[in-house]
């Protein structure tokens, strides 16, 4: 792999740290300027991926497996499901919502993970499957988080392997399940990963700030993703200026992959 960017800073020997610079109508010392915005070396792209729902509508396929197996007729609206609130930030949730009344949330746990491969075959993918294949020259290691193992992983982790990282002996694919005991926010840091695709935006940078992890972009879905319209705006207001530990918060709207 090539060697990481490097920056040189360029300083002007008659500044001090405590000499006085105004930005727009404040002023500010060039310690504190220096602070804000602190300079780093390129870094390379480590991106991690919660699968349900952010790369396959796995809630999806799980609705239609569940009418198979317990002879329901239960409907899902697309449009309802992409549209849904924060009472339901995971499709999980929203399947729950759907069979009240008719099954209960053990028997669907018990099918979406016995069934999960099956899943996996029959589950649409979504628009950011797309984005995240259109991005991959850009990555150095992307990990995929699954909340159940399932038969064939390997096979599927090669496949993926071939496809983002074709003729290059740089990238690196990793899975994580669930079932395991992995915990997304956690491989988070254990894993160094600077980029996050999750359902949960919230919790994701609850954790960020709680653990003090710096210069994480979190991207998940504009709708049912746990932040409130306020706490969107004020990111959107910052634009380029820094933000909370230098992390950021970037949604996309939820669709599904045309072929």
């Amino acid at each position: 792999m090539p060697e990481p960017i490097k920056f040189k800073e360029n300083i002007d020997p008659k500044l001090k740290n405590d000499t006085k610079l105004n930005i727009g109508k404040e002023e500010f010392t060039y310690d504190e300027i220096k602070q804000m915005y602190p300079l780093h070396k390129q870094d390379s792209i480590r991106c991690l991926v919660y699968w349900d729902d952010i790369i396959q509508f796995i809630s999806i396929g799980l609705i239609e497996v569940l009418n198979a197996l317990y002879k329901t007729n239960v409907k899902v609206n697309l449009e309802e499901f992409m549209e849904r609130g924060n009472e339901s930030i995971y499709g999980i949730q929203y399947v729950y919502k759907l069979f009240d009344g008719i099954l209960t949330k053990e028997q669907i746990n018990k099918v979406k993970k016995d069934y999960y491969w099956k899943l996996m075959e029959i589950s649409c993918n979504t628009g950011m499957y797309k984005g995240i294949m259109n991005m991959a020259t850009y990555y150095s290691k992307i990990g995929f988080f699954f909340p159940y193992n399932f038969k064939n992983s390997d096979l599927l982790k090669t496949g993926l392997g071939n496809v983002l990282f074709p003729n290059t002996n740089g990238g690196q694919v990793d899975f994580y399940f669930g079932e395991n005991g992995h915990n997304l926010n956690k491989i988070m840091k254990n894993g160094m990963y600077n980029v996050v695709v999750t359902p949960n935006i919230i919790d994701t940078y609850n954790y960020i700030i709680e653990t003090d992890l710096k210069n994480i972009l979190i991207l998940g879905p504009n709708k049912h993703n746990g932040v409130t319209d306020d706490i969107l705006e004020i990111f959107t207001k910052l634009g380029n200026l820094p933000k909370p530990n230098y992390c950021d918060i970037k949604v996309f709207p939820e669709q599904i992959l045309v072929v």
